[in-house]
């Protein structure tokens, strides 16, 4: 029988430092784009793995809470842009951040201008595919996958010429 390393080692051995200052998760992802591992003996049990670097980090996570981003990369598992809360907590966070799923109306003028500058690079010496999707969200005031959604024409509604 094969005996797997400690969690922290696995761990770092799946992360990879980006220049954004997330750490990527390079293993098993979920269908919602978070990190996902199986944790050490005694209980052997699937880990989301921003939950395990936050408690590799901090100790135990107390009953009731989650383990939220501040970077909202869900594959991020870098102990300083996570940060305990409640779900009430992450639902405020994600309001604020305008990630409720409501899509602001931006106007069709916003939106050709999205797709111009939006643009993606690779960085030699690093691995993947990088973007500049957080300045432009920062911009116009939505989220990061909303704009990776206009820019990639994934996103169903079509702005209006108003």
């Amino acid at each position: 029988m094969r005996v797997k390393a400690p969690l922290a080692e696995r761990m770092r051995s799946k992360t990879e430092h980006m220049p954004s200052g997330c750490w990527e998760w390079n293993g098993s992802l979920n269908n919602m784009g978070y990190g996902q591992i199986v944790g050490d003996e005694p209980v052997r049990r699937l880990w989301l793995a921003h939950r395990a670097a936050f408690a590799l980090e901090n100790g135990p996570i107390p009953e009731g809470f989650i383990v939220c981003h501040r970077c909202d990369n869900p594959p991020c598992v870098n102990p300083g842009h996570l940060f305990l809360g409640t779900m009430k907590d992450n639902s405020q966070d994600m309001a604020r951040k305008g990630r409720t799923g409501v899509r602001p109306k931006l106007s069709h003028d916003q939106v050709v201008d999205i797709r111009s500058q939006y643009k993606t690079f690779r960085t030699p010496g690093l691995r993947g595919v990088f973007s500049n999707a957080t300045e432009l969200a920062d911009e116009f005031g939505v989220s990061r996958d909303y704009i990776k959604a206009i820019a990639n024409r994934r996103d169903r509604k079509e702005p209006t010429n108003e």
